[in-house]
């Protein structure tokens, strides 16, 4: 089992051409307020980051995971802005297109067509896509990024 506050975890969910995006709610003191992202979170103590990034995908979208399938996990990335922070990225697909009901922390989610967005560089952000509006940047971009290529492959 991995603890601490240094791992978290993350569901990329698809459906077909589609996958989950959330955009984080305005909060004081969060690095990541107001950001698209995927669902996630800290893992907690005695919690496998696979667990963790099913209880933050159900606390944040209400998604029922029992009808999920796991794909994979896509490999430990590192935010930025705390390069000692462990992400876990983890695939799940849905047969179907479910309802997203945002929680606490979360401002809105929708799903988004898979390459239907605008491929943007500037100095501050790097790489990013603007998608329907939003824009999906850093670590959530990279994590997109190794998503593409892995889902490409199967």
């Amino acid at each position: 089992m991995v603890t601490g506050r240094t791992e978290t975890a993350v569901s990329i969910v698809s459906c077909g051409d589609k996958l989950v995006l959330l955009k984080r709610k305005t909060r004081e003191g969060d690095p990541w307020s107001g950001d698209m992202c995927f669902p996630g979170g800290f893992v907690k103590e005695e919690e496998a980051p696979v667990e963790a990034a099913l209880r933050e995908l159900r606390e944040e979208t209400s998604i029922d995971t029992s009808n999920l399938e796991m794909r994979g996990e896509l490999g430990v990335f590192h935010p930025v802005r705390s390069p000692h922070i462990n992400v876990h990225p983890f695939w799940f697909y849905s047969e179907d297109l479910v309802d997203i009901i945002p929680g606490d922390e979360i401002e809105r989610g929708k799903w988004y067509t898979i390459g239907e967005y605008q491929l943007k560089h500037d100095k501050v952000r790097g790489d990013f896509v603007v998608w329907n509006g939003d824009i999906v940047w850093g670590l959530t971009f990279r994590i997109y990024s190794a998503f593409l290529q892995r889902s490409l492959g199967h």
